[in-house]
């Protein structure tokens, strides 16, 4: 079930190996995504670590997504604040709706944070992986390929690290196909946008593969 929140209220119950979700807007780039996916989820980025101290003593939730900031195209960590508030509040062009997926209980329990971090974290600092996305779009046959990674690639490198998930080829992955997967809660929340249009197609619906 769709729960409308803020993140404010749901950043504490957050855990590492949950994800956040985000749909396209007007422009191109997102409706090319959509229409290549088949789906309305355009980014997606990883919860690394929870309650990590900054500097100022205040503790933030950490999340690793391959995007671009600044002048760095590739995988790289933000606070999961950042990475919300860019989308409610872009500096270019419309809002765009965000979700949070928590992963269900049963898989968390099982889940190995140590290796999900650890793999994710040596992954930091790698490019954006331009020609898996451009075989993605082109029908051609994908081979896995770890040198590089687009955003729903990483994510679900770092799920099959932790053991969340198995045997799947993360260079084929998309952002709607993580978002379908039989992993997450029944219910699941959106941080930004509107509850009667904003709804994940296919939420929670197939087994990974």
């Amino acid at each position: 079930m769709l729960i409308p929140i803020t993140y404010a209220k749901i950043k504490d119950k957050v855990r590492t190996g949950d994800i956040i979700a985000c749909g396209g807007g007007e422009d191109l780039l997102s409706k090319a995504i959509e229409k290549v996916t088949k789906g309305n989820i355009t980014h997606v980025a990883g919860v690394l670590e929870t309650h990590a101290m900054g500097t100022s003593g205040i503790s933030y939730n950490l999340g690793i997504e391959s995007t671009m900031r600044g002048s760095f195209l590739g995988v790289q960590i933000a606070s999961l604040d950042l990475i919300i508030c860019e989308k409610e509040f872009p500096e270019k062009g419309e809002r765009r709706p965000v979700w949070y997926l928590p992963l269900k209980d049963e898989i968390f329990r099982n889940f190995d944070c140590d290796k999900y971090s650890k793999f994710l974290k040596s992954q930091i600092g790698k490019s954006w992986d331009y020609r898996q996305a451009f075989y993605k779009v082109i029908g051609r046959k994908i081979y896995e390929d770890f040198n590089s990674f687009f955003c729903s690639e990483i994510v679900a490198a770092g799920l099959e690290a932790g053991g969340a998930v198995t045997n799947i080829n993360v260079s084929e992955i998309t952002p709607i196909d993580i978002c379908k997967w039989n992993i997450w809660k029944e219910d699941y929340y959106l941080l930004v946008g509107d509850p009667e249009v904003d709804v994940i197609e296919g939420y929670n619906t197939k087994k990974p593969v």
